[in-house]
């Protein structure tokens, strides 16, 4: 019998969750699925899939996702289970 990964289901595009640029956040974030941030949180945030963070978002807060890949800003700690990508636009702080 083959068991099937959950994690795989998180990369469909049908179940990705996107924040888009000019949208404004106050408070934690929690994804089962894929997320994209291009706007500005304030809160943590946990994505149980791949987490992107666009050039123009901004998180203040912790990020904690199977995959994570940043290209913006970004004032609090990483923890990535798998894989963490960091683009040289992005600023860790």
């Amino acid at each position: 019998m083959l068991k099937r990964d959950n994690k795989s289901k998180v990369e469909n595009p049908d179940r990705l969750n996107r924040l888009v640029s000019g949208t404004k956040v106050t408070g934690d974030l929690v994804a089962n699925s894929s997320l994209r941030i291009d706007g500005e949180v304030i809160g943590n945030v946990r994505c149980n899939g791949k987490f992107v963070l666009g050039s123009e978002g901004v998180i203040t807060g912790d990020v904690f996702a199977v995959e994570v890949e940043l290209d913006g800003t970004i004032k609090g700690t990483i923890t990535a289970e798998s894989l963490l990508t960091l683009h040289k636009t992005s600023v860790v702080t």
